[in-house]
């Protein structure tokens, strides 16, 4: 008994001993149990995620396609060097602007010369010789030295020649040859049958001759009124004339131009 009692305090010492070891595994145990998951580095993160496509503008090369093919759409529409900001002019400088050694920009401006001396002869034709001026300084603006605008301006000068010749025979009041046509003015100024008359026998004359006309007359409008009732007399025709103001109204007729 005395050796019992001697033993109880070595007994509760141990059995302190097995609790506290016990609760240490316990808890060990939990702490396994609830620990997270290590986190990622954001680095990793990002790396992982893919990032969206920054939309990719044109490249040099294909704005100077894209300017090539709207200064070609622009040239069969005869927009050479108009309306502003739509035009093959504007087209082909803007590619010389971005590639100064490019060829077909500057074959396109080249060809731009050929159309407007092209349509300068067409206005020759047409005895409208002012607008003939007019595309021969628009060639000339592009190309100052291309021998076909040479060869334009020489056509116009001897054109213009022809036309101030016959005004001022209009102007001296020399007899009218077979190719004039004087007319009164009183029956102009009423705009009477008479003067119809002689106009529908002009009509009539070119429309078999193909003959171009100066058509004479006191002012811008007058000169409208005539060429109009020509026209209408040609029943279609398209007459080719031009008009000159002059003080003796009078209607010129001239070969056709080849």
């Amino acid at each position: 008994m005395g050796s019992y009692l001697s033993l109880q305090p070595v007994l509760m010492v141990a059995r302190l001993l097995i609790a506290a070891s016990l609760g240490a595994a316990l808890l060990s145990g939990c702490s396994t149990q609830v620990a997270e998951p290590k986190s990622l580095p954001a680095e990793s993160l990002a790396a992982a995620a893919p990032l969206p496509e920054k939309p990719r503008g044109p490249t040099l090369q294909e704005q100077v396609e894209e300017l090539l093919r709207d200064a070609e759409r622009a040239m069969s529409a005869d927009r050479l060097m108009s309306p502003e900001n739509d035009n093959a002019y504007d087209r082909y400088k803007a590619v010389l602007l971005l590639q100064p050694s490019n060829e077909q920009a500057r074959s396109g401006l080249q060809q731009m010369v050929v159309r407007y001396v092209q349509l300068g002869r067409g206005a020759l034709r047409a005895s409208q010789i002012s607008q003939a001026k007019i595309y021969a300084s628009r060639a000339h603006y592009l190309d100052a030295d291309n021998r076909l605008l040479h060869e334009l301006e020489r056509e116009i000068g001897l054109a213009s020649e022809r036309a101030l010749v016959a005004l001022a025979s209009v102007d001296a009041g020399e007899p009218a040859s077979e190719n004039e046509y004087p007319l009164n003015i009183s029956a102009l100024n009423r705009r009477d049958d008479e003067v119809k008359e002689v106009l529908s026998e002009v009509a009539s004359r070119v429309k078999l001759s193909d003959e171009a006309l100066l058509i004479v007359a006191r002012n811008d409008a007058e000169g409208r009124w005539l060429y109009k009732e020509m026209k209408k007399a040609a029943g279609g025709y398209r007459i080719r004339g031009d008009i000159k103001v002059g003080k003796r109204p009078k209607i010129v007729v001239f070969p056709p131009i080849q």
